[in-house]
């Protein structure tokens, strides 16, 4: 493990991502299970409703915005995922200039720019696209930063 200061603070930013995004996770996917057993019991039992909700009158709830929900809990469960992966190439490299953490980060960016479309509807043009914009500029810079890393490690 490197003990240069900055990349021991790279690393810990990395700690602490990978923990806060576990965190969410699993909240998306407690989300996810508890909106799949109200969209079944609401299709095939609603009958049943009241013994999950206050709500008697299931016509007050729309099969069709639970699903929307669904699909974006789930998205963000998988864009949680690949931030998991990335955080771990962080909290754990020597130098973030490394062809495994720039691979991880395109991949992050990647799985970014889909949900964002995906779900980001209002708010595309004034911060998604600015968003996705910075994400690139960091995968293209740090790919510079990995050439410069090797061929300093080759001059050494």
């Amino acid at each position: 493990m490197n003990t240069n200061a900055n990349i021991q603070k790279i690393n810990k930013c990395g700690k602490l991502c990978h923990i806060f995004s576990k965190i969410i996770m699993i909240f998306c996917i407690v989300g996810t299970v508890l909106t799949t057993v109200t969209i079944f019991i609401l299709k095939f039992f609603p009958e049943h409703i009241g013994l999950i909700t206050d709500v008697t009158d299931t016509s007050q709830i729309s099969i069709p915005t639970l699903v929307i929900g669904l699909c974006a809990l789930i998205a963000s469960a998988v864009f949680y995922f690949f931030a998991i992966r990335f955080s771990q190439k962080i909290e754990t490299c020597e130098t973030p200039f490394s062809e495994d953490v720039i691979k991880e980060m395109k991949l992050f960016g990647i799985v970014y720019l889909v949900v964002v479309l995906m779900f980001g509807f209002a708010g595309v043009v004034f911060t998604a696209v600015p968003s996705v914009m910075t994400i690139w500029l960091l995968i293209n810079s740090f790919a510079y930063g990995a050439e410069l890393q090797k061929e300093s490690d080759e001059l050494l």
